[in-house]
């Protein structure tokens, strides 16, 4: 009895918050029973069109700002943008002063009672750059990959709320930011003149391939940290659960590596180590590792 009287007094919530949400809802309509039973429909591909934009002129930054979207720069002969319209939601586009600016929201109002199949093709932002380009990138999205392939550029700053974020085979004059609040982080095959930055709350960061940067920061609160493919800068690597693995393109001797861990093992070149261990103190480089909860392993070649 007392089971049944507790499933009820669920139902009976579920319920309750369905119609408050409902109410909601049909306010925000304005109380127009055609608007509200419009909005309550299912969401697909064929309720976007399709925009091709292909501005000429140089750019010195690309601007995205995106509610949810998947966003893509590769390399092309010229300027190409490609995103997609919707009563559902806003989007505004301009290429004014050198600056090449989307900004696209959900209109939450028209679509707060649609059931969104998976977006293929809508889902998409799509932009092409040339070789001569080397402005700024700074993305933005709530929900949605970012990917930057093959391209040259100045700064890159590119932050999703929820979604994974890939910088490869690119080129960046200064400095590359990527920040996730959930979401894994890939860094394959690129080079940075200034900072490499990389922070996610709830994600793994990989940092792999041939690459070189001014120096390398990870901040992880949850999630393994895996850095190889580089050597001669600094590295600071701080996780809050989660594994460390740093792999130096370089000699031990040339590092200060400082290690520390709250719980968990540490390795340096297949020794295990103290906590607050510190080598070579006089050494150029500082390389730093730093776990709560998770194992550190560091090793050198």
């Amino acid at each position: 009895m007392k089971i049944l009287t507790k499933i009820t007094i669920v139902l009976v919530i579920v319920l309750a918050a369905g119609i408050a949400v409902a109410g909601i809802g049909f306010a925000m309509t304005g109380f127009d029973v055609s608007a509200f039973t419009k909005a309550a429909k299912v969401i697909s591909d064929k309720d976007f069109d399709p925009v091709v934009v292909t501005p000429e002129g140089d750019f010195t930054k690309i601007i995205i700002e995106a509610s949810s979207a998947d966003i893509t720069v590769t390399k092309s002969d010229g300027f190409y943008i490609k995103y997609f319209e919707s009563e559902y939601t806003e989007t505004h586009y301009n290429d004014d002063d050198g600056v090449i600016k989307l900004t696209s929201k959900w209109l939450w109002q028209k679509s707060l009672f649609s059931f969104s199949t998976v977006l293929s093709e809508a889902g998409k932002i799509t932009i092409k750059v040339p070789d001569s380009f080397n402005g700024e990138i700074d993305f933005q999205t709530t929900s949605g990959n970012l990917r930057i392939d093959g391209i040259t550029a100045g700064n890159v700053s590119l932050k999703a709320t929820s979604g994974n974020l890939t910088l490869s085979n690119a080129t960046i004059g200064g400095d590359a930011s990527l920040c996730a609040m959930s979401g894994n982080i890939e860094v394959k095959s690129s080079s940075a003149g200034g900072a490499l930055v990389l922070d996610t709350t709830s994600g793994n960061v990989t940092v792999s391939g041939a690459s070189s940067f001014g120096s390398v920061k990870v901040d992880v609160t949850s999630g393994d940290i895996r850095l190889s493919g580089f050597g001669g800068i600094g590295v600071d690597a701080k996780t809050t659960s989660g594994n460390i693995t740093i792999k130096v393109n370089g000699k031990y001797e040339d590092y200060r590596t400082e290690v520390r861990t709250t719980s968990g093992r540490r390795k340096v070149n297949g020794k295990l180590v103290s906590n607050n261990f510190v080598s070579n103190p006089s050494a150029g480089v500082i390389l730093k590792a730093s776990a709560n909860s998770g194992n550190i392993n560091i090793s050198f070649t």
